[in-house]
């Protein structure tokens, strides 16, 4: 049998209330009806606009459940108000469906989050144990099994990943679909790294939640697009073959591979500067200053990159040139904790603001919450209470402008 759209909603809904109850467990003491109101299935059932053969229709495919004894009407002045589910029929209703039963999906669930289990990886298998905790307590699970068996393909690769892999290159090699991990998998593989691991620390300030799910990512190296990091400068970069690349003040990119390959990193500027915005990053051209642009938050790797550089050229002056906005302090403060390396911060002062005011933009409320958070951590207060004081924020953008060589 064939059963249409609304037939299938109906059945369903009445399988659900049947496994939601206690003639389901076994426990009921009193014999149970279960029913459902016609405009659970068709909410236009009622209304005074619906098209007249439509209710026709509707009322022809609930009839015909009756006819053949699966169903019961009851109707009041040729309306019908309630159908209920004829108790004895209810197993038909699964071969119908095609549904499985209930304590076989329970089963079936059970032993899929314990297969999973046996991997023996702390996160995993976490995850998996709080999946079957809420199966125990009659809850399904986050996600279904459907989901969950790519969730945790996802999570079981990644969690041993050593090598550069961007996104689509993920997607496509576990997912046959080069969009899918960003369409479908992304958001929710970053929900349960947050959840069974700690990145409060690296996530302090960020509120964007694609910024969020790049930092996260970026920890297992996976990228949303090729890594690089930008530099500009006197220096000399050494590979073990013998080579060496000297730099001037024209920007070159180095990819994360590449950067593996060096053994020394040598500045011969008296400052290095990290610069938070690309446009800057070109444009900005100081005497004695060699420039690192990383791009926003900062992940381990580039991290390390850095205390490389510091560790290599002792006695360096460092700086973070950025935004003169809360969130610019809050990667300021992101590189200092991140690195242990002594930033100060560049062009980012009252003075600034105060000179290129015409150019200044409102703060949102949420930046107003940042100020005041790293204001009572005794950081950057002057620039921040000045921002507060005149509700005025800059992006770094007309700073560098004025500054190009």
């Amino acid at each position: 049998m064939k059963l249409t759209v609304n037939q299938k909603k109906l059945l369903n809904a009445l399988l659900d209330k049947y496994e939601r109850s206690k003639t389901y467990e076994g426990t009921n003491l009193v014999s149970q009806n279960f029913a459902v109101e016609p405009i659970a299935i068709w909410p236009e059932y009622v209304s005074d606009f619906a098209n007249v053969e439509q209710i026709k229709d509707f009322e022809a495919e609930m009839r015909y459940l009756q006819t053949i004894n699966l169903v019961t009407i009851k109707e009041k002045d040729g309306v019908m108000v309630k159908i209920l589910a004829c108790n004895d029929k209810l197993p038909d209703y699964y071969d119908l469906l095609q549904r499985k039963r209930k304590a076989d999906m329970i089963q079936e669930q059970i032993a899929f989050f314990e297969k999973w289990k046996n991997l023996e990886k702390p996160l995993i298998v976490s995850f998996c144990n709080d999946q079957l905790e809420r199966i125990e307590e009659g809850k399904k699970p986050s996600y279904t099994l459907e989901v969950s068996e790519k969730l945790l393909q996802i999570l079981d690769y990644i969690l041993d990943n050593t090598e550069e892999l961007l996104e689509r290159e993920l997607s496509i090699m576990l997912l046959a679909d080069s969009k899918a991990f960003e369409k479908k998998y992304r958001s929710r593989i970053c929900k349960i790294l947050c959840t069974y691991m700690d990145f409060s620390e690296k996530l302090t300030g960020v509120d964007d939640a694609r910024e969020q799910e790049k930092i996260v990512l970026e920890e297992f190296k996976v990228y949303a697009n090729p890594s690089y990091v930008y530099l500009k400068g006197k220096m000399e970069l050494c590979l073990a073959d013998g080579r060496r690349i000297q730099l001037d003040s024209e920007p070159m990119a180095l990819s994360s591979d590449f950067i593996k390959k060096l053994v020394s990193i040598h500045v011969k500027e008296e400052c290095i500067v990290t610069v938070e915005n690309l446009t800057s990053f070109y444009r900005v051209n100081e005497e004695n200053c060699a420039y690192i642009y990383l791009a926003g938050y900062h992940n381990s790797e580039k991290q390390a990159f850095l205390q490389r550089i510091s560790k290599e050229n002792p006695q360096k002056k460092w700086y973070h040139f950025g935004d003169i906005d809360p969130d610019g302090f809050y990667i300021l403060e992101h590189l200092i904790n991140g690195t242990g390396i002594d930033f100060e911060p560049l062009h980012m002062d009252a003075d600034m603001l105060k000179k290129y005011a015409g150019y200044c933009k409102e703060l949102r409320e949420q930046d107003k919450v940042k100020a005041r958070n790293l204001i009572a951590k005794q950081k950057h207060s002057e620039t921040l209470q000045y921002m507060l004081d005149h509700n005025c924020k800059l992006e770094q953008e007309i700073i560098s402008l004025s500054m190009k060589g």
